[in-house]
């Protein structure tokens, strides 16, 4: 089981292909988007990493357990090949087609969904409640939770009949879907590599997993909805963390609304405080893990990988155990050109010297020449 634990706009879609490039291996492309959209009725797609960790007014959102116990379990059953246990908004997530091209070892799956027309549902316009991006509205958001996951509090119950609407029409989708979903766990199955890409999830999960499962992985629990596998089915962690200078990553981010957080807007600095905060977090947990788990974690500098491509992939396929195939290695080969990184350019000196300012304790802990 391999987790590329990355933050969005550090390259991690390009540095994914080293496993979606290989026929041998199973991979998944972000499948925690839809766990949010299945806990808070959010859209599809509008969970933006940022708004998970700061909230809309700047303060900084402390992510509940249970979304730290759901990312954990999510991840295990998608890469234990359990797929019949995961939610809807996940198992149908629009990144599946809307990505195809990074899905292609699960092609046969994605044909499927596509000869049965599912692609994206409107099930989401029953309920007026929930808002489409997350951190809107904090209040409703938590009604919206409440509803979805069968809260019979008072101050949920004028919404039950959208909400029960809703289920019925996603209860509809996923028969329409159902017969795709063989496919899927087949794809899986017959592989011994099984990985995914995620950007929404934090070391907590990570530490999770590891906690329950010191050398090899069960099921965890994720609400009422997940299953236990034996011990037949465990396997083996790895985790890629994947990093890269955060001035490039606060400059990519402002050229997309949708991965930028909304407290931040066009604020480069305040972007960068936002990652440098979660990423030095990660970064102590994983140091504190790396002591007790010292062959599960590989850091990975997105720089480096575009300066030696095949070196770096070498070294992350023996961390993992497994052979480089020859068509990954001449891919991130023949590709790194297009994506060769240099010193960062669009940045005042005022902007250079306040995200290094507040990024200085990540630059502490990764010692690297952060042009």
């Amino acid at each position: 089981m391999v987790i590329i634990l990355t933050y969005q706009r550090s390259g991690s879609t390009f540095f994914g292909q080293i496993f979606n490039r290989n026929p041998k291996a199973f991979y998944a492309y972000e499948p925690l988007d839809g766990l949010y959209s299945a806990i808070y009725g959010t859209a599809q797609g509008y969970n933006a990493p940022s708004d998970i960790v700061q909230s809309w007014n700047g303060t900084q959102r402390m992510i509940p357990d249970f979304e730290i116990r759901s990312s954990a379990a999510v991840l295990d059953n998608l890469l234990t090949c359990k797929h019949d246990t995961l939610p809807t908004e996940i198992i149908t997530n629009i990144f599946w087609v809307g990505f195809r091209s990074e899905h292609l070892t699960v092609n046969d799956y994605l044909e499927c969904l596509i000869n049965h027309k599912i692609s994206y549902n409107n099930c989401r316009a029953k309920i007026k409640l929930c808002k489409t991006w997350f951190g809107q509205k904090d209040s409703k958001q938590l009604r919206c939770r409440d509803q979805l996951w069968k809260d019979t509090s008072p101050n949920t119950k004028p919404t039950t009949r959208e909400f029960k609407a809703y289920s019925k029409c996603m209860d509809n989708f996923r028969q329409r879907a159902s017969p795709c979903f063989p496919k899927l766990t087949e794809a899986c199955i017959s592989t011994d590599i099984r990985s995914t890409k995620v950007v929404r999830l934090s070391m907590r999960a990570v530490e999770v997993l590891l906690k329950r499962h010191p050398k090899r992985l069960k099921v965890s629990t994720m609400l009422c909805l997940l299953s236990v596998i034996s011990d037949d089915d465990r396997m083996n962690i790895k985790v890629l963390h994947l990093l890269r200078n955060p001035k490039a990553v606060v400059l990519s981010r402002m050229k997309y609304e949708s991965v930028r957080g909304h407290f931040a807007g066009q604020n480069k600095t305040a972007e960068a405080i936002t990652l440098c905060k979660i990423i030095q977090e990660d970064l102590v947990i994983r140091h504190r893990l790396e002591h007790k788990y010292p062959d599960v974690f590989y850091q990975i500098i997105y720089e480096e990988f575009t300066k030696d491509p095949v070196g770096v992939t070498r070294n992350v396929y023996k961390h993992i155990g497994k052979p480089l195939p020859k068509v990954v290695e001449e891919f991130v080969l023949s590709k790194t050109s297009q994506n060769n990184t240099g010193p960062v350019k669009g940045l005042t000196k005022t902007e250079t010297r306040q995200i290094d300012s507040v990024c200085s304790e990540l630059y502490y802990n990764v010692p690297y020449k952060w042009q």
